[in-house]
């Protein structure tokens, strides 16, 4: 090989622009004093809310104009010989240290402990969310366009080839001197705004601190523990295992000769301060094996400020934060797409953290707020993950200068020992990660009380039947007027008592729903007691035939057969049809072509006859098992019952009472089962009351309010006010809040 030929570029090391004297203590003096105010004033101070979203609204000003304009200076200074260093050698470590990195933030969510969690309907539930479109995402054909929307990738990607062919023109002086000022300007205007950033932190810590509940603060915590893990993991197993897998330097020797570096970092968080020092740091570990050339300090001093300029794992790890995110509000993403929204994240962290989380969580359609979460916590990650920076640019110089100067050991047997070591340490990470956080987690679900304690207002006098009165079983009310209600001064409504959310038995038995809510508003309008009778799905035509009840009003599903025995008053619901399973078979329930292909296939159903006739025609391996009841199906042994179809609406209502239960609604079917109420079809004066009274009910939006409040789950919602010391300790103030009716 013949000698290295020395490479000329004009590379400097420039000191931080954006200096904030004490910044660090500032910010974290604005934690704890938000904290304090959070935990003195509670609720009182979520207003607060909004300030910290401005500060950080401010910070995000300056990000993609920097990341920008620092692209263009930093790829447009190199020289030919500089740029073919960074991007032969320097970047094939780079990816190779990205892909491991990535490996491991991608598989730690599996430790991440299961929660039990459901919701109510929701119509965002019907929505098919937009595929990402990749090719805006990562292609600049209009980099103003990608500006605008914020396509960081694309950004990066245009800036990089527009830095690289900057490289060979001779006349760019001016230019590159515009860029550099710019990158000036905008760290000066950073550093001013930084300067206000402790207020940010102090309003959004006290608002976080004033509104989190227990629950939400012991599944962060349970992001905490998963982040320090794996940065322990990655500086103290990925990262100097790989080094001693490819080159000749011990576990040993780069830990001893990086100690300082990584109690520096964990102790400033800052990684730039100690970019002379990790330099210097390689140069001194080449020198003491006699590995060292005549270009080694050379190339080592263009390397580690190269390296520097790219993202590192230590600002990956931020990837697991958006993991957490989608794993705290129950969407968790299949890992093809967490995959994809990882490498697009890769991608924004050329820039800032700060454009990166947004960008991912709004990727896999996490509410943004939780960004907050993660601004609150970067007090203590940034500690973690500039640990994790200094490891990774030592062990990233140190590779890439033994591939330049062919000095790799790399042995079928070594390498296999050492990928033996990394899979073990990795396994017991999962294991020790899952044992610490299970705790963090374990029976918070409480959303079934609250589904059981669900009460109605504004009731009228009532008597419900627990079986038919020998009264009502002579016929005697079989045609029934609305003179004739208002004369006995009695509505008789038939319901089914166990069909959540439209007619149950709450917690302290009294009967409540959505049904049951229109029913008291009904009697209340005709001015009536109301009395209710339990009725049989299977034998409803008889049972209004002989007029055991004036009205049936229990989520009732207008189907042909139906509608041949018994008049209905016109649609109150349009509800959709859905699958419940269990929610480790819900795969299998979406995929038509798995369905086919079980050799037996047990589905359930109570009220939905029409699509039944559908099923055994799509799926002959397909037994359809009519229910007494929605009970039955969630109460029966594992493995008694496939599937359940029933309508969305009243599926999540189930599932919030039997959270290891889950929802599929088939995504390209537009079948909808219209609900209405079924009487007798010679009761044709009593049917043209209802109709108009649904008129008025929809217009004035009761059965709207209603709906909120049963099947979206307005009514559960309600939570006790936060504690706080200003009002539980003290007694300064007193409970404003009322609950939710």
């Amino acid at each position: 090989m013949g000698r290295l030929r020395k490479p000329k570029f004009h590379f400097k090391l420039r000191k931080p622009k954006i200096k904030l004297k004490g910044g660090s203590s500032w910010i974290f003096i604005g934690l704890i004093a938000g904290l304090f105010t959070g935990l003195f004033f509670g609720e009182m101070v979520g207003w607060m809310q909004w300030l910290g979203s401005a500060v950080i609204f401010l910070l995000q000003a300056t990000v993609l104009p920097y990341m920008v304009m620092s692209l263009l200076y930093g790829v447009g200074s190199l020289t030919t010989g500089h740029a073919k260093l960074l991007f032969s050698k320097t970047s094939i470590v780079l990816v190779l240290l990205w892909v491991l990195g990535l490996l491991v933030i991608l598989l730690l969510p599996l430790s991440f402990p299961e929660q039990l969690n459901a919701s109510f309907f929701s119509a965002s539930v019907l929505e098919v969310p937009p595929s990402p479109d990749y090719m805006k995402l990562y292609i600049p054909s209009n980099p103003f366009h990608s500006l605008a929307e914020g396509y960081v990738p694309a950004v990066v990607i245009f800036c990089m080839l527009f830095g690289v062919a900057l490289i060979r023109i001779q006349n760019k002086q001016a230019f590159m001197s515009l860029t550099e000022t710019s990158v000036t300007a905008l760290s000066k205007m950073t550093g001013m705004i930084v300067k206000i950033l402790p207020i940010g932190v102090f309003a959004s810590t006290a608002a976080a601190a004033g509104t989190m509940t227990l629950e939400e603060f012991s599944s962060l915590q349970v992001f905490l523990i998963s982040y320090m893990v794996l940065c322990l993991f990655l500086t103290f197993v990925l990262l100097p295992f790989t080094l001693s897998a490819l080159t000749p330097f011990t576990y040993r020797e780069v830990m001893t000769i990086s100690r300082d570096s990584l109690i520096t970092a964990f102790a400033t968080g800052n990684i730039l301060i100690l970019l002379p020092v990790l330099t210097e740091q390689c140069k001194n570990i080449f020198h003491a094996r006699g590995l060292a050339t005549e270009e080694t300090d050379k190339l080592i001093g263009v390397t580690m400020p190269v390296a520097f300029t790219f993202p590192n794992l230590g600002k990956l790890t931020v990837i697991l934060f958006v993991l957490f995110a989608a794993w705290f509000v129950d969407k968790e993403p299949p890992f093809s797409l967490a995959t994809m929204t990882s490498i697009s994240g890769l991608f924004t962290l050329f820039g800032s953290v700060q454009v990166a989380v947004p960008f991912m969580l709004n990727l896999l359609e996490v509410p943004a707020d939780l960004y907050q979460l993660f601004l609150i916590s970067n007090v203590i990650t940034s500690r973690f993950n500039s640990m994790v920076a200094a490891l990774n640019l030592v062990v990233l110089v140190l590779i890439t200068i033994t591939m330049v100067q062919n000095q790799l050991r790399i042995t079928l047997m070594r390498g296999l020992f050492y990928l033996g070591i990394l899979a073990g340490g990795f396994v017991a990470t999962l294991l020790l990660n899952r044992l610490i956080t299970a705790p963090f987690v374990e029976d918070q679900y409480t959303q079934s009380s609250l589904v059981a304690e669900m009460k109605m207002v504004g009731q009228v006098p009532e008597k419900v039947y627990a079986e038919l009165p020998k009264l009502y079983e002579t016929g005697r009310f079989s045609k029934t007027t609305v003179a004739q209600i208002k004369q006995r001064n009695i509505l008789r409504v038939g319901f089914h008592p166990k069909n959540v959310p439209f007619s149950y038995f709450n917690a302290s038995g009294e009967l409540v729903g959505f049904d049951i809510s229109l029913a008291h508003q009904l009697a209340s309008d005709l001015g009536v007691e109301i009395r209710f009778v339990p009725l049989d799905y299977n034998k409803l035509p008889i049972e209004l035939g002989r007029g055991f009840y004036d009205i049936a009003m229990s989520g009732l599903a207008m189907t042909a057969e139906r509608i041949a025995d018994m008049s209905f008053t016109d649609p109150v619901l349009q509800l959709h049809v859905a699958v419940v399973g269990r929610d480790h078979e819900l795969s299998v329930l979406s995929d038509p072509e798995l369905l086919k292909k079980q050799t037996k296939l047990v589905i359930a159903t109570l009220d939905h006859s029409d699509i039944v006739k559908h099923i055994n025609r799509a799926y002959p391996n397909a037994e359809v098992v009519m229910l007494k009841d929605y009970e039955q199906f969630f109460e029966a042994k594992e493995g008694t019952y496939d599937a359940l179809l029933v309508s969305a609406e009243a599926g999540y209502a189930w599932t919030v009472l039997y959270p290891e239960f889950g929802v599929w609604i088939p995504t390209n079917a537009k079948k909808r089962v219209p609900v209405a109420y079924a009487l007798n079809r010679s009761n044709n004066d009593l049917l043209s009351y209802l109709d108009d009274w649904l008129d008025i009910q929809q217009s004035n939006d009761f059965i709207g309010q209603q709906y909120e409040f049963w099947i979206l789950g307005g009514g559960a919602k309600h939570r006790p006010p936060r504690w706080s010391v200003i009002k539980d300790l003290l007694g300064w103030v007193g409970d404003k809040s009322e609950p939710d009716e």
